[in-house]
Protein backbone atom coordinates (compact mmCIF):
# COMPACT_ATOMS: atom_id res chain seq x y z
CA UNK A 1 0.00 0.00 0.00
CA UNK A 2 2.90 2.24 -0.22
CA UNK A 3 4.49 3.52 -3.14
CA UNK A 4 8.53 3.86 -2.51
CA UNK A 5 10.37 6.23 -4.87
CA UNK A 6 14.07 6.28 -4.39
CA UNK A 7 15.84 9.90 -4.82
CA UNK A 8 17.78 10.42 -7.38
CA UNK A 9 20.51 13.10 -7.04
CA UNK A 10 20.98 15.29 -9.90
CA UNK A 11 24.08 17.95 -10.49
CA UNK A 12 24.95 20.55 -13.17
CA UNK A 13 27.09 23.20 -13.08
CA UNK A 14 26.33 26.46 -13.72
CA UNK A 15 27.67 30.08 -13.82
CA UNK A 16 26.51 31.96 -11.02
CA UNK A 17 25.68 35.29 -11.25
CA UNK A 18 25.09 37.84 -8.22
CA UNK A 19 22.19 40.57 -9.31
CA UNK A 20 23.37 43.56 -8.56
CA UNK A 21 20.53 46.56 -8.28
CA UNK A 22 20.53 49.32 -5.63
CA UNK A 23 18.03 52.06 -4.45
CA UNK A 24 20.61 53.57 -2.80
CA UNK A 25 21.32 57.17 -4.30
CA UNK A 26 24.62 57.40 -1.75
CA UNK A 27 26.53 54.72 -0.02
CA UNK A 28 25.28 54.36 4.10
CA UNK A 29 28.03 54.96 6.18
CA UNK A 30 30.03 51.86 6.75
CA UNK A 31 28.60 51.13 10.25
CA UNK A 32 25.02 51.01 8.64
CA UNK A 33 23.32 47.78 6.63
CA UNK A 34 19.98 47.68 5.00
CA UNK A 35 18.11 44.36 6.34
CA UNK A 36 14.78 45.49 4.27
CA UNK A 37 13.30 47.58 1.44
CA UNK A 38 9.87 46.57 1.23
CA UNK A 39 6.69 47.87 -0.29
CA UNK A 40 3.30 48.30 1.87
CA UNK A 41 1.43 49.74 -0.93
CA UNK A 42 1.91 52.50 -3.65
CA UNK A 43 2.67 55.27 -0.98
CA UNK A 44 4.10 53.49 2.08
CA UNK A 45 7.87 51.27 2.21
CA UNK A 46 9.53 49.52 4.62
CA UNK A 47 13.35 50.23 5.67
CA UNK A 48 15.11 48.24 8.03
CA UNK A 49 18.30 49.29 8.65
CA UNK A 50 20.85 48.10 11.23
CA UNK A 51 23.81 48.96 12.89
CA UNK A 52 26.59 46.73 12.47
CA UNK A 53 28.30 47.42 15.88
CA UNK A 54 26.74 46.53 19.34
CA UNK A 55 26.67 48.87 22.44
CA UNK A 56 29.69 49.50 23.46
CA UNK A 57 31.66 46.70 21.37
CA UNK A 58 34.09 48.75 20.16
CA UNK A 59 34.98 52.97 21.64
CA UNK A 60 33.91 54.57 18.24
CA UNK A 61 31.79 52.32 15.50
CA UNK A 62 29.23 51.82 18.49
CA UNK A 63 28.28 55.49 18.41
CA UNK A 64 24.95 56.33 17.16
CA UNK A 65 25.08 57.21 13.41
CA UNK A 66 22.85 60.05 12.33
CA UNK A 67 21.50 59.58 9.00
CA UNK A 68 19.42 62.13 6.31
CA UNK A 69 16.71 59.64 4.62
CA UNK A 70 15.80 62.88 2.47
CA UNK A 71 17.12 61.73 -1.55
CA UNK A 72 18.46 58.09 -0.05
CA UNK A 73 16.52 56.16 -1.96
CA UNK A 74 16.78 56.35 -5.95
CA UNK A 75 12.77 57.99 -7.45
CA UNK A 76 11.90 57.76 -3.94
CA UNK A 77 10.00 61.05 -1.98
CA UNK A 78 10.11 60.87 1.55
CA UNK A 79 6.90 62.83 2.74
CA UNK A 80 7.32 61.92 6.35
CA UNK A 81 8.72 58.75 8.71
CA UNK A 82 7.47 56.82 11.51
CA UNK A 83 9.37 54.88 13.93
CA UNK A 84 8.11 51.12 13.61
CA UNK A 85 8.63 48.55 16.26
CA UNK A 86 11.23 45.87 15.07
CA UNK A 87 8.34 43.66 13.78
CA UNK A 88 6.74 46.97 11.95
CA UNK A 89 3.08 46.40 13.71
CA UNK A 90 3.29 49.08 15.80
CA UNK A 91 4.55 52.85 15.92
CA UNK A 92 7.54 52.56 18.50
CA UNK A 93 5.64 55.86 20.34
CA UNK A 94 3.01 53.39 21.25
CA UNK A 95 5.05 50.63 22.25
CA UNK A 96 4.20 49.56 25.99
CA UNK A 97 7.90 48.75 27.58
CA UNK A 98 8.73 46.06 30.16
CA UNK A 99 11.01 47.92 32.79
Amino acid sequence: DRLYLPLHPAFTSAAAKEPRQTFLQRPLDDRLQVMTLDRFDHQRLLLRLSHQYALREHPTLSQPVALDLHGLLRGVHIRNATELSLTANQPKSAMRRWD
